[in-house]
């Protein structure tokens, strides 16, 4: 049990500490946007989801480059992806307005957890007013059989 207790120890401190991290919490520039890049196609999916997770925080309302665009649509266009980091990639997609997601979003709303589907949905309601794709798909949601989905499609339709 000890022998649990300090491995766990070792492996969270090192994980702690790890450089990915630390360089994932200096993104807040776009001049970081080839940084979030390269994190972005690391091997590690806490990595990718939490570079994903620190962009949405940003709360950029366009993408700062192509490059940074482009690498986060083949995150969500990647059927073996983690739904985690699809439905992450999904939201920041949406928030900058990139209407070429709307058919890896609604793809991917198919195949992964009610999470997940939860930010996609999330993803696709900036992209309603420019994409009759993405507004059926919403109005398709509130039949959905996750209530929170359902609930969310309904209110955020209602508001328009």
């Amino acid at each position: 049990m000890v022998t649990l207790i300090t491995v766990g120890f070792v492996l969270g401190t090192g994980c702690i500490n790890n450089r990915h991290l630390r360089q994932i919490s200096s993104i807040p520039t776009a001049q970081n946007s080839s940084k979030a890049s390269k994190l972005l196609t690391q091997k590690h999916r806490y990595v990718r989801l939490s570079t994903l997770q620190q962009l949405n925080s940003l709360q950029w309302t366009t993408a700062p480059d192509a490059e940074l665009s482009n690498t986060i649509l083949t995150l969500l266009e990647e059927d073996s992806e983690w739904c985690p980091i699809r439905g992450q990639a999904a939201l920041l997609l949406g928030t900058w307005q990139n209407t070429s997601a709307t058919g890896a979003i609604v793809e991917a709303l198919t195949i992964c957890d009610d999470e997940s589907r939860y930010w996609m949905l999330k993803g696709l309601q900036p992209l309603a007013k420019a994409d009759p794709i993405a507004l059926g798909t919403i109005q398709s949601l509130r039949n959905d059989a996750d209530i929170f989905i359902r609930n969310e499609a309904t209110q955020w339709l209602e508001g328009q």
